[in-house]
Formats: structure tokens, C-alpha cells, sequence
């Protein structure tokens, strides 16, 4: 339920661990073209427009799924800590189009939270906030080497 305190409202913020999926916050040096490729013409498609590219593969994360593999075994003792130490010797590939970027797993400071607005009715007194996840980690990709592919 809402409050009101003077002409401010209060949402109720719900946490609720529902999805098995685990976000990952991916942080680039500089910009990257998306590109798709025209199955017709074998080009690449360029597009301003990201609506252009729903549902579709943009790209591809490479080396990712055993830092995935650790961070979700329960036998490890500290599973962030094995991650980020096996992204130090083995780089974490992600090609975007024409882009080729190497990264690796890096612990934030603090972590982050994705809320999500959910309204279950258009009544004021029944919206509230999900916490859809926390974030403790990011990939982030600094270095650009040249790419062919």
C-alpha cells in the first residue's frame, strides 16, 4: 500500500528471487556499431534503431561459460573470488559485429539493483517496486584488438 507524506508518495519495494537467470553488467570502452547480417546478401545490416534488432543475435560472449560455471557451483567456497581470478588468465571474448573486445570479471564496489516498475492495476495504491536482481559483478571490456572475421 502507499503512503502519502505531505506530496510525496512511498512505493513498497518487493524482493523476490523468482527467475533462475543471473544479470551481468557489461561496461565498454567507447561505443559499439550493432550490426545483424542480411541472410539474402550476406552483409552486415547496420541500424540506428534498436527496435531493429529485437529478438535477434547481436553477438557472441566467449570464455564466459566457465566463469558461469564457477560462480554457480556450491562446492566452492568463495565463488566470486574463483571467478574473477580465472578472468585474469583467461580473457573473456565478446564479439559485436565488426568489434572484437577482451575483458574480465571484476567485483563492484558496491553492488547494484535492477528494479522493475510493476503495476498489477492502474490504481495508485497498488503499484509497487521489484528488486529483479542484484548485481555484485561486471565484465568489463577495455581492450579492442584488431578483428577479421
Amino acid at each position: 500500500m502507499n503512503e502519502s507524506i505531505g506530496e510525496l508518495t512511498t512505493i513498497p519495494i518487493i524482493y523476490s528471487k523468482q527467475h533462475k537467470e543471473r544479470l551481468v553488467l557489461l561496461e565498454f570502452q567507447g561505443s559499439l556499431s550493432i550490426s545483424k547480417l542480411n541472410t539474402e546478401t550476406g552483409e552486415m545490416i547496420n541500424s540506428e534503431n534498436n527496435d531493429d534488432f529485437n529478438d535477434t543475435v547481436i553477438g557472441q560472449l566467449i570464455n564466459f561459460d566457465k566463469i558461469s560455471q564457477s560462480l554457480n557451483n556450491p562446492e566452492i567456497v568463495n565463488p566470486l573470488e574463483s571467478a574473477i581470478q580465472y578472468s585474469k588468465n583467461n580473457p573473456i571474448e565478446l564479439k559485436v559485429g565488426y568489434h572484437k573486445l577482451i575483458g574480465k570479471l571484476v567485483k563492484l564496489e558496491k553492488p547494484l539493483a535492477v528494479i522493475q516498475n510493476s503495476s498489477e492495476t492502474q490504481e495508485k495504491d497498488k503499484s509497487h517496486l521489484n528488486i529483479y536482481d542484484i548485481i555484485h559483478f561486471k565484465l568489463v571490456f577495455e581492450s579492442r584488438p584488431l578483428f577479421s572475421s
